[in-house]
Formats: structure tokens, sequence, C-alpha cells
């Protein structure tokens, strides 16, 4: 199980702390375990796009300051795209 700075477990529940100095969190999409988090969008989206190309899983990029997620999927010809 890997925690970042940005996460605690209770409960059995991850719940993201709002750390603005890493709120871009790396998730595989449906899953409660963060990966790892950055303080940077364009780090945390190229890792989502590489784990989701290398692991044909659907990635997601969760930002704790927005509460907004963006996914990154697989696409049919091994390139992943962004939604």
């Amino acid at each position: 199980e890997i925690m970042t700075q940005n996460t605690v477990k209770m409960n059995g529940n991850v719940e993201i702390k709002n750390d603005l100095s890493e709120r871009f969190i790396v998730f595989v999409a449906t899953k409660e375990r963060p990966i790892v988090s950055f303080s940077n969008f364009e780090r945390a989206e190229r890792l989502a796009i590489i784990f989701a190309g290398l692991t044909n899983t659907r990635m997601e990029v969760f930002d704790s300051e927005k509460e907004i997620c963006y996914f990154v999927e697989p696409s049919e010809i091994k390139r992943p795209t962004v939604h």
C-alpha cells in the first residue's frame, strides 16, 4: 500500500488532505489507493499516461484543490488519451 503525504487512511478509507504543495494525485481508476502525488499537473498526467499505456488500465488524476478527476484511458492503438 502506497500512501502519499496528502493522504490519511481512516477506517479503511483514504481521505485526501488539502496540501497544495502536492495536490495532483494519481490513482488506478476506481481504486481507493493513490500511487503518487505531485504539485504539478503535467507530471501527474504524464505518469498516468505512462501507467495507462503500460498496464492497459484506466488511470485517474485527482486535483485535491478543485476536487476534479481527470481520467486517462488507453486507446485501442495502445496510445493513451486524456478525457
